[in-house]
Order: C-alpha cells, then structure tokens, then sequence
C-alpha cells in the first residue's frame, strides 16, 4: 500500500485488501467464539507494511454457543 500524505485519494485495490483482511479477522475471531462487539474504522490499524489489525477488545465477549450451528429440533 503507497504512503503518499499529499494525496488522500486511495486506490481501491488497496481498499478491498483492508477490507479482506478484515473480513479474514472477523471470521477466525467467530471461529473462536469471539464477539469483538465494536467494529469501526478507529478501531482498524495498518501496520507500515500495510497489513490492518483489528484492535481494541475491551467489550468483545466469548460466545458460549457457536456461531452458525443450529440447534437439534
């Protein structure tokens, strides 16, 4: 991902990597059970090497049903 501080313009490449990489955290986060329960853009970091880090779990909650699974009738 380029760091040009002049340009706020971001090429959408760029933007759909965060985004899938998000989407992969969200997804390992549930398959644990865990509800991070404050998603928004301040609580997503990109390293220098443009890799997004999902933080700030202060209110998440481990689920104690899995997600996904129905129950037995």
């Amino acid at each position: 991902m380029k760091n040009d501080v002049k340009s706020r313009h971001i090429p959408e490449r760029d933007i759909l990597d965060v985004f899938s990489q998000m989407v992969s955290a969200i997804r390992y986060m549930h398959s644990r059970n865990v509800l991070h329960r404050d998603l928004k853009t301040a609580n997503i970091f990109l390293t220098k090497e443009g890799e997004a880090k999902l933080g700030d779990f202060g209110i998440s909650k481990i689920m104690s049903t899995r997600f996904g699974k129905k129950k037995p009738a």
